[in-house]
Formats: structure tokens, sequence, C-alpha cells
């Protein structure tokens, strides 16, 4: 996770770790911004890190607001999804 820090005429957030997230279109990577939230990032060879634009209809969204509400579990670089039944095996 980032860090932001905050000054007197703007804010710096410092990427964190990259932490991927399964989604109907494909595995998405993203950095977690404590003030800004979910900032997708490209996982191509040689541009990993790079910020990638998504639409708003990219399923990503969705499925990165669901692991917000859950939690934001992370384990081994994916965001994890306690399954329906609550049991702490989890899912990607």
């Amino acid at each position: 996770m980032s860090e932001c820090f905050e000054f007197p005429n703007g804010m710096l957030c410092v990427g964190g770790e990259i932490i991927r997230i399964d989604t109907a279109k494909g595995v998405v990577g993203f950095e977690w911004h404590s003030y800004c939230g979910p900032l997708p990032v490209s996982l191509a060879r040689g541009r990993v890190g790079d910020e990638r634009k998504l639409p708003p209809n990219h399923p990503f969204w969705d499925k990165v607001t669901r692991w917000c509400e859950q939690g934001r579990i992370v384990r081994d670089g994916w965001a994890v999804m306690p399954p329906k039944g609550g049991t702490d095996a989890g899912q990607r």
C-alpha cells in the first residue's frame, strides 16, 4: 500500500506494491493509495507500474469496489475476496 504526503499546495503519493485482481476481462494490476484509492497500472514487460487508463464500465471498478467493502485483503500480491459462504479460504 502506498503512502500519501500532504503539502501546503498539494499532495505526493508514493507508489506501493502492485496488487493483482482477477476480473471478467483478465487480471488487472493496481496500486492502492490511502488518499486516492486504486490506480490501475500496467503489467506489461517494460511498462510495469505505468498508469493504465480503464473506462468507467471496465469490470475492474466493480470488483475493486467489492474488494474495498470486504476489507481490502491482500495475499501473495493478489486482492482476495472472501467466498460467499464466509469461510476464511478466500478467492481471487
